[in-house]
């Protein structure tokens, strides 16, 4: 009956194979949101507090409703914080690399190491051990070679931060850490497969690309400037298809098409997802109800960056 009331508001749909990580990142983005304690369960005071608090920011002229200007305004402002935001991290995370690779200490990655690290990483995906990597290679399994104290809810604990933390990042550099992201950077041919040659021959341009006096060596800042140009290549892009859901969110919003969003029009986007997600009518949202649900509102796929 619930979910059968709830298509008044919005339309369902069954998750894809494709679709399904950035549904599951959405979801995960809504907890994180409006769970202003980090305890994984919203309650409708929490949720009410926290969009009043957000509304009162986008309202910048307090007269009680947010217009379409208002809205854009504030819609920039929270997306370039976030990407200023991921923008430090990932640079942060790529001088943690080059420390990584730089396995003789002395602050230059030489070609070799380089090279090294790059075997490293194609023998894990050539899981068959043939030399090349295939869709059919079995799923890697990384193995830690440091035992874990931690605890069975202490694990659970750490994946969901991590998991939160992943789904809230608004940059997002193609990424190598899957095999699809593998084969999408290194198969240059476009065969559905990723030779050793052909991943030496892609590694070398990157090499070549980032050393930039040609001396074989990479110092650090050689090795994040490159990065740099990559990464402000790809936040363009983010940023320009982020900027497209403005409008269409603020109409959204705008439940009776007068320009203007009330406070009762921004408390009812949030109340729907809410509701939808309230499986058992308890007035929570559980880290895992939300997480679990395997159907979304289209309401939610054009979540408020608000």
């Amino acid at each position: 009956m619930k979910k059968t009331a709830l298509t008044l508001f919005s339309t369902c749909f069954m998750l894809s194979a494709t679709a399904a990580t950035d549904i599951e990142n959405e979801k995960y983005r809504w907890l994180a949101q409006y769970d202003s304690n980090q305890d994984y369960t919203i309650d409708v005071e929490e949720l009410y507090s926290s969009r009043a608090t957000l509304f009162e920011q986008a309202d910048k002229n307090q007269d009680k409703v947010i217009d379409a200007n208002e809205h854009q305004q504030f819609f920039e402002r929270n997306l370039q914080e976030k990407i200023d935001y991921d923008r430090k991290q990932s640079i942060k995370q790529t001088h943690v690399r080059f420390n990584a690779m730089d396995k003789n200490d002395n602050n230059l990655m030489s070609y070799d190491e380089y090279m090294a690290t790059a075997k490293r990483s194609f023998d894990f995906y050539d899981t068959d051990k043939s030399g090349i990597i295939t869709l059919d290679d079995k799923k890697p399994t990384f193995t830690s070679t440091k035992k874990s104290t931690l605890t069975d809810a202490e694990k659970a604990e750490k994946k969901r931060k991590r998991q939160m933390r992943n789904a809230t990042r608004v940059v997002r550099m193609p990424t190598t850490h899957s095999k699809s992201g593998m084969l999408g950077k290194y198969d240059l041919n476009d065969d559905q497969q990723i030779t050793w040659a052909e991943y030496q021959q892609k590694r070398n341009i990157d090499f070549a690309r980032a050393d930039e006096n040609g001396d074989k060596d990479l110092t650090n800042d050689e090795y994040v400037a490159e990065f740099e140009d990559r990464l402000d290549t790809q936040i363009a892009k983010i940023k320009a298809a982020e900027l497209n859901k403005n409008a269409p969110l603020f109409a959204s919003l705008d439940k009776n098409n007068n320009q203007q969003i009330s406070v009762a029009e921004f408390q009812l986007n949030a109340l729907v997802n809410f509701t939808y997600f309230d499986t058992d009518n308890n007035g929570q949202v559980s880290f895992e109800e939300a997480v679990n649900e395997q159907m979304l509102p289209v309401s939610l796929l054009a979540l408020s960056k608000l």
